[in-house]
């Protein structure tokens, strides 16, 4: 299940049509094998909303199908770090709530704060709330803790774009 669920994270990760459908082929074998996986159920979830941004998935269902597979997750493992973070980055984005997304961003952290899943969501929550500079802090320790995670890349070329650093948003 474990070797199945970094096949499918790493196809997901890859932000392609293809790479969304064969992780979601890979995230249903490994909870085959592992109806408890936490990890997978928020990978799962996570493919879910990345179907949605890219269009490949009405909205109305990537959510309904999101949130249920990162609430499961929760209910799994409620030290699960990273299935807050993921929480937060719906209520943020899905439901806008930063309240919400706060909270669970929050509880992330408190569990796991060194985790570049739960560092670089609450980057995105940083960065929409104007606080750039350590949105970008967040952003750098999150590529140089994973730095083949390409959307972390994407994420934080666009807050040094934003911040008018276009060398740094280049390089990245």
């Amino acid at each position: 299940a474990y070797s199945l669920f970094l096949q499918a994270r790493a196809l997901s990760n890859q932000v392609t049509k293809a790479g969304f459908q064969e992780s979601e082929i890979l995230y249903k074998q490994a909870l085959d094998i592992e109806p408890n996986y936490a990890a997978a159920w928020t990978g799962r979830s996570l493919n879910y909303l990345r179907l949605v941004n890219n269009g490949l998935l009405a909205a109305e269902q990537g959510d309904v199908l999101a949130r249920g597979a990162v609430d499961r997750a929760i209910a799994i493992d409620p030290t699960y770090a990273p299935a807050y973070a993921l929480s937060g980055w719906l209520a943020m984005y899905r439901s806008n709530d930063l309240t919400a997304a706060a909270s669970y961003l929050e509880r992330a952290l408190e569990l796991e704060p060194t985790s570049t899943d739960v560092v670089g969501r609450a980057a995105a929550i940083l960065y929409n709330l104007g606080r750039l500079d350590e949105a970008i802090a967040l952003g750098e320790y999150e590529v140089a803790g994973d730095p083949l995670y390409v959307p972390g890349h994407f994420n934080l070329a666009t807050r040094y774009f934003t911040a008018g650093r276009m060398d740094e948003a280049i390089a990245s």
